[in-house]
């Protein structure tokens, strides 16, 4: 899919790179419309294959809904498998899920979403004050905002 992007223009290689974003998320959980026109917020990862991964710490702090010290994890790198969490802003119902993401560094390996989840109540709540001012509207790319 990322090949078809080459020799493409700007707007080009935007749209495919949105469209790109949006088969691996899936349907938005909340209203089960594409989520290319959704705000996302990757905000945790770790490399639960690797040693001296911080993944044990990660996936307790989600059991715990402990958005703020999760997005403080974050092991991503190119060239390692990578699990991230991510929310997904419905701009339909106005609803956030949380979204489980399994990265792999080989080519042949699609990324794919283990686990979706849609807020409720306080996990809601805190979930939007903790994603305040680092939401993207998925595709975009730029640095991780500092938590």
């Amino acid at each position: 899919m990322l090949s078809k992007l080459f020799g493409k223009t700007r707007q080009e290689k935007h749209e495919g790179l949105v469209a790109y974003m949006a088969s691996i998320y899936g349907p938005c959980p909340a209203c089960g419309g594409s989520s290319s026109d959704h705000d996302v917020w990757e905000f945790a990862s770790a490399r639960p294959w690797s040693p001296g991964s911080h993944s044990a710490n990660l996936e307790a702090a989600i059991v715990r809904r402990d958005w703020l010290a999760a997005a403080k994890i974050w092991e991503f790198r190119g060239n390692d498998n990578a699990i991230t969490y991510s929310f997904l802003r419905c701009p339909q119902s106005g609803s956030i899920a949380l979204l489980r993401l399994e990265s792999f560094v080989e080519l042949w390996a699609d990324d794919r979403v283990t686990g979706r989840w849609v807020l409720a109540g306080d996990d809601l709540q805190a979930a939007g004050q903790a994603a305040q001012g680092q939401w993207r509207r998925v595709g975009e790319q730029g640095p991780r905002p500092d938590v």
